[in-house]
Parts: structure tokens; C-alpha cells; sequence
């Protein structure tokens, strides 16, 4: 048996370079991918026996979606077959739609745009809608916001409580005493001649008043208009 241990060196070497030499023979080099298409890029490491997996993908909207932006290992180096070669590749950043907003108080609004999130630029303006209530809105609902840019808001302030009171000289009296009361205004009549005391002002005109046509009034404080009638 002792006779042939001069054997085992040589059996170890040639084990070795074998295992070696088929390492080095399973290895691929890397070819460079970056800014390849994904299928160009899957098609050039299948030349090369090997295979690609995506680990990440990033939003850009210059480059086509699925082109390489990374790889490892770098390109030159060596890999065995077995091993993917992990890439990250772009995509589209995702549409952001307008949400609705008109018809919905300004809080809700707020609230709203801060769970998209969205930058948002308020504006008041003069309205017959009810106050804080959002009136317009642009982009329009559901349209496509263009990235980096915000919306504009638009929201009622209600109606201005100061009026210029109108000329109603020669109106019925009647009709001026009505819309007066919608307004919240009070109404004083002075008849510009005796009357009876059972008198309806159904046929009355209006020929002087006081404030005069052209004042203004705040319908958030208590008016009186002062109306001679004939």
C-alpha cells in the first residue's frame, strides 16, 4: 500500500486544477447594460449564458420605462451562471388625478388634498353659493395634475354684505317693502297726504327716500329705509 502514496500529490493536484478549471469555465463576464431596454438587455445576458433579475424600479419621466439604470455586478466582472445579474430598471411615475372638490367646504377640502397629498392655492371670491364652500377648481376634477405643479381652489366668500341702495322712486311701494325684507332692511312709510285710517298702500308710490338712492348700507347691522309715498 505505502508503495503507491507517491501517487496521492499528484491525484490532489489533478482533483484541483479539474474543480478549478470548470469554475472557470461556468463564469461569464458581465457585459455592460446600462441604458439598454430591459429586453435588450435580458437578450445580451442570455448570449452570455446568464440571467437578469429586477431588484428596484425608479419613477423618471425622461427615459422609456424599463431601462437599466444599474446592475450588479458592474460590467468586466465575472460571475458563475447560477448567480442573476440584478438590475434596476425605470417606470412611469404613477397619473395623479384631480380629486373632486367641488361642493365641499373648505376643510374638507383641505383634508382631502393633504392625504394625496397635493399643494393646493386658496382663493376667496364673491358668491351667491354658501360661504366656504369650494366653488370651482382647476385642474378639473379627475384631470391629470402635471407633476410639480398644484391646483387652485376656488372658494365662496358669500355675498358682500355692503349694497348700494337702488332709485326707488316711483316704484309701488308694496314691491319696495318686499324686497326690503328679504334684504333684512326695515321700512318706514310716510304718506305724502292725509289717509284714512283703514288705508292699503296696494296702488301707493314711492316719490322721495331716505338714505338716498346710491348710499350704502350694511346688511350685517340693522338698516332702516325711510320711503314717502303718494
Amino acid at each position: 500500500m505505502s508503495k503507491y502514496l507517491w501517487l496521492v500529490p499528484f491525484l490532489g493536484f489533478f482533483v484541483g486544477y479539474y474543480g478549478i478549471s470548470r469554475v472557470a469555465v461556468e463564469q461569464r463576464e458581465v457585459p455592460s447594460l446600462l441604458g439598454l431596454s430591459l429586453q435588450k438587455a435580458m437578450h445580451l445576458l442570455a448570449t452570455q449564458q446568464l440571467a437578469g433579475h429586477i431588484v428596484a424600479e425608479k419613477e423618471d419621466e425622461d427615459l422609456d420605462p424599463g431601462t437599466v439604470l444599474d446592475q450588479t455586478p458592474r460590467a468586466g466582472q465575472r460571475m458563475r451562471r447560477t448567480q442573476p445579474v440584478a438590475l434596476v430598471v425605470t417606470k412611469r411615475p404613477d397619473r395623479l388625478l384631480a380629486p373632486i372638490c367641488v361642493g365641499l367646504t373648505r376643510a374638507a377640502v383641505e383634508e382631502k388634498l393633504s392625504k394625496a397629498p397635493l399643494v393646493a392655492e386658496f382663493h376667496e371670491l364673491e358668491s351667491q353659493s354658501p360661504r366656504a364652500v369650494c366653488i370651482a377648481q382647476y385642474p378639473a376634477p379627475e384631470a391629470e395634475i402635471i407633476q410639480g405643479t398644484g391646483m387652485h381652489i376656488y372658494i365662496s366668500a358669500g355675498m358682500s354684505p355692503i349694497r348700494l341702495l337702488p332709485d326707488f322712486r316711483a316704484q309701488l311701494a308694496t314691491t319696495v317693502v318686499e324686497r326690503c325684507q328679504e334684504l333684512g332692511i326695515a321700512v318706514q312709510l310716510f304718506h305724502a297726504y292725509l289717509v284714512a285710517s283703514d288705508h292699503v298702500c296696494a296702488t301707493c308710490r314711492v316719490c322721495e327716500q331716505k338714505p338716498l338712492a346710491g348710499s350704502c348700507i350694511n346688511l350685517l347691522k340693522p338698516a332702516t329705509l325711510q320711503l314717502m309715498v303718494n
